[in-house]
């Protein structure tokens, strides 16, 4: 985001202001430096206001957006003006200012010098030309609504800030009317960020008409502060305050820990959040209130009314699943390309693509590794490969070093530091990849030659699409009958479920191989999860939190079907805690999660979280 500042100028009929507004602005600026732009957003003036604004656009950086509120393009009102400003602005601060000329233009430059002491400035009016009626009521406001009711020690009602535009990412302005002032600095002071003021002379209205009667404003900016502070005791219920705390950071690449790189909102390595106990409770208080008002018509007791409940998700659940079926079989959205298709790929326009083989204790499988990779068509020079390795296992490292890898096969020895998991392992590796797109194969995986061309064509060709997923399949689905069950159960998942899942355009819990990724897109969403022991899942409902998309491909990788009851259980038992640390992660905000992921549907997909459990 470049350096500098957007002055944010909400319009209603200022005609007769607009010249001298821009002129001292501009004299405010010349010579600081100070790149600036100038954003006027009009209410729909019944006046020139438009008109004058854009005889200016060659003297000064300016943009204009005008709502017309009769053909029903925008909302009337200041606040939302200023959310719109918001969004036009390019710059990494943000100046808001009304335009009648009683806030002096002059004060912006100093108050943008002074964000390098706070987060916010606000100005802090001191009257000189105002009648006491409103000079007694501002005070009054400042000492009763702002100190005492929201805790603000500063002028509350100034129509003059400068704050730095990042925090916008992290409160949410939800305008009331009269109350966007109250909210967006109650809301930036308990986020952790800092307020200073800067004192200006107030004068009184040059041009023009005030829109503001003493009387009834203070009555509505009364009520507007009080519904500010209602709301926020509201949100006492964490899982319906975001964003959280730890998100103000962003991701932190530099952390070596535990290489756990996203906010902590989003991992599992704290289990319970405030926000996991608040849903629970919450929930519980339901059911009970709902059980009491069911007994006044039926009298049951309450624990075959929870059982009836149970009964009901399970048999919601099984419709869930037909109907997923049934979308899969009637669209089949598996994307495929045929031979032709993939044999006029020139290994010029190839771009990098880098493999990932996670290994722990895989001594006795080196060799078909090798005889896997060495089978992929894709050209050598622009294939990297990275095996990594725990240190402590020697067994693997050994077996490495006796056989002779070509030039392309890159070792990396994993730190010594927990947690020991493979989505940590893969968080290390991150750094050294150099591709623009990646995959992820186990140590026993035996891909389609063809599959890394498929996957390079799908990005090609569907520049949407930011992750893919493989099907997958067994070579050893014959051994017993444990694996026959264990490859239909695959067989269902990944060519009838997942498919019907990407036909509804819902979230796919990826798996843990065989997917490729864009590069750029695992780095934007702070890759895995460290403490999750169902990444993939994890990263599957993530991606699609932050707006991208995934698709399914036709081209298997096999793998080996577990043989045996005891690695059955405890895989199985893997995947089930996997998948609820998965529900508990994205149903901390359950009221963020169904917006982020596209709304109605999520009531959906709180059942396919579940599914496996």
């Amino acid at each position: 985001m470049p350096k500098g500042i957007s002055i944010v100028v909400p319009t209603y009929n200022e005609e007769k202001n607009i010249q001298n507004l821009i002129s001292r602005i501009r004299s405010a600026f010349l010579g600081s430096g100070v790149n600036y732009e100038v954003i006027f957003v009009d209410d729909s003036s019944t006046d020139g206001t438009v008109k004058e604004i854009n005889k200016y656009s060659d003297k000064i950086p300016l943009k204009v957006y005008v709502k017309y509120i009769k053909h029903g393009f925008g909302k009337r009102g200041k606040a939302n003006s200023l959310l719109i400003g918001f969004d036009l602005a390019k710059y990494d601060s943000i100046c808001m200012i009304d335009a009648d000329l009683q806030y002096p233009p002059e004060a912006i430059l100093p108050m943008y010098e002074k964000l390098d002491e706070a987060d916010i400035v606000v100005s802090n009016r001191k009257f000189c030309e105002e009648s006491k009626l409103r000079i007694f009521l501002s005070k009054g406001f400042r000492i009763i609504f702002g100190r005492f009711l929201l805790g603000l020690n500063c002028d509350v009602q100034s129509g003059l800030k400068v704050f730095k535009k990042d925090i916008l990412k992290f409160i949410r302005i939800n305008p009331i009317k009269w109350g966007f002032d109250f909210e967006f600095l109650f809301k930036s002071k308990k986020f952790g960020y800092s307020i200073a003021e800067y004192d200006i002379e107030f004068s009184k209205r040059i041009s023009g008409q005030s829109k503001i009667n003493p009387i009834f404003s203070s009555i509505e900016i009364g009520r507007a502060a009080l519904l500010v502070r209602l709301v926020s005791l509201a949100l006492n219920l964490k899982f319906l305050d975001w964003p959280h705390q730890s998100e103000k950071n962003g991701i932190d690449w530099k952390n070596k820990k535990d290489f756990l790189f996203m906010p902590e909102i989003y991992s599992v390595k704290k289990q319970l959040f405030v926000e996991n106990i608040h849903l629970f409770l919450f929930i519980l208080c339901l059911h009970i209130t709902m059980f009491l008002i069911a007994n006044l018509f039926i009298k049951t007791n309450f624990i075959v009314y929870t059982f009836i409940c149970i009964n009901i998700f399970y048999l919601l659940l099984m419709i869930f699943r037909f109907y997923i079926i049934y979308y899969s079989v009637r669209h089949n959205p598996i994307i495929d390309f045929s031979k032709k298709e993939i044999d006029l790929i020139k290994n010029s326009e190839l771009p990098p693509y880098t493999v990932i083989i996670p290994l722990y204790q895989e001594a006795e499988v080196i060799g078909q590794i090798k005889k896997a990779m060495m089978t992929i068509d894709y050209p050598s020079n622009k294939l990297d490969f990275i095996m990594i390795i725990e240190r402590c296992d020697n067994e693997t490292r050994t077996a490495i070093e006796n056989v002779k890898f070509p030039k392309n096969f890159r070792i990396l020895i994993l730190p010594d530091v927990d947690p020991k998991t493979k989505p940590k392992a893969l968080n290390v590796v991150f750094k050294h990849i150099r591709g623009k797109y990646f995959t992820i194969y186990d140590a026993e995986i035996i891909p389609d030659k063809d599959q890394l061309k498929k996957a390079y064509l799908l990005f090609k060709k569907y520049s949407d699409i930011s992750c893919i997923q493989t099907l997958l399949d067994h070579y050893n689905y014959n051994q017993n009958i444990i694996t026959k069950w264990f490859n239909a159960e695959f067989s269902f998942y990944y060519d009838m479920f997942l498919p019907g899942l990407q036909s509804l355009d819902y979230p796919i819990p990826l798996s843990g191989h065989s997917t490729h990724f864009k590069t750029e897109v695992i780095k934007k969403i702070g890759a895995w999860d460290p403490y999750n022991v169902a990444e993939d899942c994890d990263l599957g409902v993530r991606l699609r939190r932050f707006g991208y998309k995934a698709a399914i491909m036709r081209s298997y990788s096999k793998e080996e079907a577990t043989s045996t009851f005891d690695n059955w259980l405890r895989q199985r038992s893997r995947w089930m805690k996997g998948f609820l640390q998965t529900t508990m992660v994205h149903l901390r905000h359950p009221l963020r999660f169904k917006k982020e992921i596209g709304g109605g549907r999520t009531s959906l997909l709180f059942y396919f979280l579940f599914l496996e459990l």
